[in-house]
């Protein structure tokens, strides 16, 4: 199975690589990509490490996870990002802010048209920390 895991990953976290874990143990995942846009929707002005610097911290904190790759795109709705995935990965800091109503409504037109594609094409999941959950 193929998952993505989007996010702006600002800054990375050791949270990042347990849900990447998690991921991969519970959903049986064999590929999963970290993708994180050049320009994050919603947070234009986000201070602290660039692009290229995040992208470098997550390769050498995913180097033992065979699975794991990091990528970046130009893209930035998740349904988008998603396009041609299995699986979406959401930690639970975005799947909140997807479900805020002021962040919805300020992008429900352009959201509108691109929903169906999560929903008619992959799985949603928003994936615990392993440190955290026990099951």
């Amino acid at each position: 199975m193929r998952a993505v895991y989007p996010g702006s990953f600002n800054p990375p976290t050791v949270g990042h690589i347990e849900i990447v874990n998690s991921a991969i143990n519970r959903f049986k995942v064999n590929e999963i990509h970290l993708v994180m846009s050049e320009i994050a929707l919603g947070k234009e002005k986000l201070t602290g490490p660039s692009v290229s610097d995040r992208v470098e911290i997550l390769e050498k904190s995913l180097s033992s996870i065979p699975e794991a790759s990091v990528l970046k795109t130009s893209k930035q709705l998740i349904a988008d990002i998603a396009e041609g995935y299995d699986v979406v990965i959401l930690g639970a800091d975005k799947w909140k802010q997807l479900t805020e109503l002021d962040h919805v409504q300020r992008r429900l037109k352009s959201l509108k048209s691109k929903m169906f594609v999560l929903r008619k094409s992959m799985q949603l999941s928003i994936v615990p920390r392993i440190c955290y959950w026990k099951w």
